[in-house]
């Protein structure tokens, strides 16, 4: 089961404002796993932490089964974050098992 953050931004997201953004919250680390996606996670707090996915047309942000309180929260930063980078034009959560 994950809980996915679908935005549509007014504008590209640029992925080194947010990882810049991402770097300045204590403990927070990232990699780049390759193919767009980044994963975000607090050191010695994520069970799972955050995977971030941009596309042509949407930003995926997914938190998998198993997150802890520590991974909402960064990912409700993350997500705050992306919105204000890419000037909203939609945003909506979808259950996916």
């Amino acid at each position: 089961m994950s809980i996915i953050n679908n935005i549509i931004g007014r504008q590209p997201l640029d992925i080194t404002k947010l990882n810049s953004f991402v770097s300045s919250i204590d403990g927070v680390k990232y990699k780049n796993r390759g193919e767009g996606t980044f994963h975000y996670w607090i050191d010695g707090k994520s069970t799972r932490g955050v995977d971030i996915t941009p596309e042509k047309k949407r930003i995926e942000v997914r938190n998998t089964i198993l997150s802890n309180k520590h991974d909402y929260e960064l990912t409700n930063k993350v997500v705050q974050m992306i919105l204000s980078l890419t000037q909203l034009g939609y945003y909506g959560i979808q259950f996916a098992g």
